[in-house]
């Protein structure tokens, strides 16, 4: 940001008061820190838990590489870490205690200790992946002292503290002391004293101590004073006279204001190393969350992204846009990027009172956007707070240090976006429409239109329009000025539902593919010796379950619905739900349907809920059937649980219900649509039980798809000789699909063979012979229909049926 301030303090005698004594502050990239050392924590850990024979032998394999050193060799680098340290953490101390820098002395020593401390408690554990050439070599000794110092719980208590030291330690010192931390932990490999599994461990969790500390207490961080700022600007050839610090709101940088020696003044941005770090903490976030918006970056080095910004400036200011012009860019000694620009007075269009703000400065601000977007400039934060209004009303755009050069369309419809959004909550969305599309063309807005959206806008714009409709009412105006019949928002999250889903049903498919590879000539051996003549059979059923979905529709409505028709719909709903999770694609397709024959929207809706609904209660039904049909012949034993394990469940799920009934946020949130939902399919359902012939319909139909998937899997199992009831099979395959349903994956995809495959080796079922039965059952219940499923959908699509 820019703001004019009287300079009030001489260069030559500035200092900054927050350099002659500690600020204690959290950081954006301790959170940063603390996250990526768990997670390599959780990782390492893991291994040792999953698998620690095969991470003792690797170990092994890697001591038995190292063991064949010469012993002076061995001797030399164990005793050189020992060295370190020793005489490291006495110098660290010293250094502290002639800074009186207690405070951090004290921190940094708790870290250590609780480091130390949970290390050692975890060393017995972590000694599980230890071969014993490893053991036998800790206990010889050293020069120094013995083989096993610097032992774990040092190296641990070590990291913690240098994690904490390091928030305010300069930078060649910082790398010093990682790399004597590294070093050591090699030498400790190397010389055959510890396995690197268990040096990860120590190590990280130090790191996550340390992290910890500094996110619940923060840490002294390294303060430039104004005499480093001021040598700065005088090796980049600005001369200062004056300068003072000012807080004017800006996001990653220190700024301040300098007087030159020919009374010049400027507006000067610092970015050191922690307002860096946070930002590129906030842009990591972004990239993750969104795609194909934060791929360009500029140089992660502070000095390169003030160049960037005065490079951006320059360039906006050559395409006619009124900017603060770079008058300097510079570095500290220690690195940090400096700009000086010039000093622009005027407020923010965001400070501004609502009467000052007329339509003919909303029409300039976005002649500004015009003519930068004419150069292929995307200023990437482009709303309210970074508009300057000069006294004489005219704006200038400021803060060009996320800009983008040589833009694409999608990155400059962003720009679009998030002024429109903004202006919209100074002036209303009308007003700020109405004005973009004096400047813009209707192309410009048609493609902004797409991008409003929260995930596009930045982080403070998105929260001031979270509870309103401002998003709504700018995509409607927009709508209407570019003359668009319909649109579509954008994809831009590179996180989403439908992509969890399928990395998790193409995880879980996975699995099943490598189990089947793996027991590949005894499934073909199954396969061999399978009985093809129940194929036939369970082809036929894989049809009735279409037909048995065709009648529980037709069964959900009023009015009559074709027969025909309807399967149809019901072969071409399936293919849908092959590739969405939880059944969307069939559920929509089903309720265009009812639309096209004469049902409203909200009774259409309430219809496919119905369907679910009958589906779900005959899943109950069954499965309590064919528990108790099991238990009565002795094939599986079924209890039910106690009267005090009910109760106690009952309880829990109505302590959490009225928790979040006597909230606002629940009862707007949870309650309000599940009444409104609840009341509408009951609506329906009170009429479909008025009539029995649909009530029948709707149940029988539900009760006919069960069954026949039922019958289908016990054929399958049939084909290989399984040997198990029929009431076994069946509670067998409701128990697996109940489970596999919770998985939000498209069909069931990877989790129902896999639920399959466990419950039919769990019941004494060779694994190879469950494979190849779940495999037969799977292609032809789910994947032999996909070719007609897609005719179906073509054929209903190019009748117009839906």
């Amino acid at each position: 940001m820019t703001a004019t301030v009287d300079p009030v303090e001489d260069a030559s005698t500035a200092v900054d008061p927050a350099a002659a004594a500690d600020e204690w502050r959290r950081h954006p990239a301790d959170v940063a820190r603390l996250v990526t050392a768990a997670a390599v924590l959780g990782a390492l850990s893991l291994a040792a838990w999953v698998d620690p024979d095969r991470v003792r032998a690797l170990s092994a394999e890697l001591a038995g590489f190292f063991i064949d050193l010469p012993d002076v060799v061995q001797r030399a680098l164990l005793g050189s870490a020992q060295l370190v340290a020793v005489v490291a953490p006495v110098v660290v101390v010293g250094a502290l205690a002639v800074r009186r820098r207690w405070r951090l002395l004290a921190v940094a020593a708790a870290a250590a200790v609780v480091a130390g401390v949970l290390v050692a408690l975890l060393q017995g554990w972590l000694d599980r992946v230890v071969p014993p050439e490893v053991l036998d070599t800790a206990d010889e000794g050293s020069w120094l002292t013995g083989a096993s110092f610097p032992s774990g719980a040092y190296l641990g208590a070590a990291t913690a503290a240098l994690t904490v030291l390091a928030a305010s330690g300069p930078r060649s010192w910082r790398r010093a002391a990682w790399l004597a931390i590294a070093l050591a932990g090699a030498a400790r490999a190397i010389t055959v004293v510890a396995v690197p599994l268990n040096l990860g461990v120590t190590i990280a969790l130090g790191a996550v101590v340390g992290s910890l500390v500094l996110v619940v207490g923060g840490a002294p961080r390294r303060r430039i004073t104004t005499a480093h700022v001021v040598d700065g600007l005088r090796a980049a050839g600005w001369p200062v006279a004056s300068l003072t610090e000012v807080d004017v709101g800006a996001t990653h940088a220190r700024t301040f204001v300098a007087v030159g020696d020919d009374d010049e003044h400027a507006f000067v941005k610092l970015v050191g190393r922690d307002e860096r770090n946070a930002e590129i903490l906030l842009r990591s976030i972004n990239a993750l969350r969104v795609r194909g918006l934060e791929d360009d970056r500029p140089g992660w080095s502070s000095a390169r992204v003030v160049e960037h910004e005065a490079l951006a400036a320059s360039m906006a200011d050559g395409a006619g846009v009124d900017v603060a012009r770079p008058v300097a860019v510079g570095a500290t000694a220690d690195g940090d990027g400096l700009v000086a620009l010039e000093s622009v007075p005027g407020r923010r269009l965001l400070d501004l009172p609502p009467d000052e703000i007329d339509d003919a400065l909303v029409r300039a601000v976005w002649r500004e956007v015009a003519a930068l977007h004419r150069r292929r400039i995307a200023h990437r934060w482009c709303d309210a707070t970074h508009v300057l209004v000069r006294p004489d009303g005219r704006p200038v755009l400021v803060d060009h240090r996320w800009s983008v050069l040589a833009a694409d369309d999608r990155t400059l419809a962003v720009d679009v976006a998030a002024l429109a959004v903004s202006l919209s909550l100074l002036v209303g969305a009308e007003r700020a429409v109405s004005a973009a599309a004096a400047e813009l063309s209707a192309d410009q807005l048609a493609a902004a239109l797409p991008m409003v959206q929260p995930l596009v806008l930045p982080a403070p714009l998105r929260r001031r329009v979270r509870h309103t409709d401002t998003l709504d009412a700018v995509r409607s105006e927009m709508q209407r000025v570019a003359g668009l019949e319909e649109y579509e928002l954008a994809d831009v999250a590179r996180i989403s539902l439908g992509r969890v889903v399928g990395l998790f049903g193409t995880t879980v498919l996975l699995y099943v593919a490598l189990a089947f590879a793996s027991n590949w000539s005894a499934i073909s051996d199954a396969l061999s010796g399978a009985d093809w003549s129940y194929l036939p059979v369970l082809v036929v059923l894989a049809g009735l379950g279409f037909v048995g979905g065709a009648l529980s529709l037709m069964g959900a409505v009023p009015n009559r619905l074709p027969f025909l028709q309807t399967t149809q719909i019901m072969f071409a709903q399936s293919f849908l739900n092959r590739f969405t999770p939880a059944n969307a694609g069939g559920m929509a397709l089903r309720a265009r349907y009812l639309q096209a024959n004469g049902t409203d929207l909200p009774v259409a809706a309430a219809s496919v809920g119905i369907t679910s609904l009958a589906s779900g209660a005959l899943q109950v039904v069954l499965i309590v059937v064919f528990a108790v049909w099991a238990g009565d012949e002795d094939v599986l034993r079924f209890d039910l649980p106690d009267a005090s394990s009910v109760a106690l469940a009952i309880l829990a799920v109505l302590v959490v219900a009225g928790a979040v009934l006597v909230t606002p946020w629940g009862r707007r949130v949870v309650f309000g649509p599940l009444r409104t939902n609840v009341a509408k399919v009951w609506s329906e359902l009170s009429g479909v039980a008025a009539q029995p012939a649909k009530l029948g319909l709707l149940f029988g139909g539900a009760f006919i798809g069960k069954i026949t998937t039922i019958l289908a899997f016990t054929q399958a199992c049939r084909a290989f000789d399984i040997d198990l009831a029929f009431a076994h099979l069946g509670l067998l395959y409701m128990m697996a699909n109940t489970v596999a349903s919770a998985a939000p994956t498209p069909g069931g995809l990877g989790a129902i063979e896999a639920a399959l495959v466990a419950v039919l080796t769990g019941a004494g079922v060779e694994p190879a012979v469950a494979l190849s039965a779940v495999l037969v059952f799977r292609l032809v219940t789910y994947w032999l229909p996909v070719p007609f499923c897609y005719a179906a959908l073509v054929d209903v699509r190019r009748r117009q049926i839906v």
